[in-house]
């Protein structure tokens, strides 16, 4: 398992950087499948997004992400980006590996599900 959260400013991680984490996994060798999951700002008028987390946001992700890997018996990689954000910029990241497609769909919905709702983050939209 590879987490982090990234001042979006200093280090920007991009989906193929996440997907060599994924594949130069020791365990790659026992999966049949890698999903990846790229959420991006949308458009719709905003010029930035600004995206922020409290104090407990990287233990909760970190925790929340070991209890769906047991679940699902998959590997998880997960990047979010904080800061100032453009359109088309990724805000989250995540790399599901499993044996079959089932367990890595099921686990990225609730993986994507716990960052938007369970885990401290917040989003302000700046219009153009």
């Amino acid at each position: 398992m590879f987490v982090k959260i990234s001042e979006a400013e200093k280090n920007t991680y991009s989906i193929n950087d996440l997907i060599k984490i994924a594949k130069n996994s020791p365990n790659i060798e026992k999966y049949g499948c890698l999903i990846y999951y790229d959420g991006i700002v949308r458009g719709n008028g905003v010029k930035e997004l600004i995206v922020e987390t409290n104090e407990k946001s990287e233990e909760l992700l970190i925790k929340a992400i070991e209890e769906i890997e047991e679940k699902y018996n998959v590997e998880i990689n997960a990047i979010l980006h904080v800061g100032k954000l453009r359109v088309s910029d990724s805000i989250f990241m995540a790399t599901v590996a499993s044996k079959h497609r089932y367990e890595a769909f099921d686990a990225i919905k609730e993986l994507i599900d716990v960052v938007k709702n369970k885990i401290g983050l917040t989003k302000k939209e700046i219009y153009k």
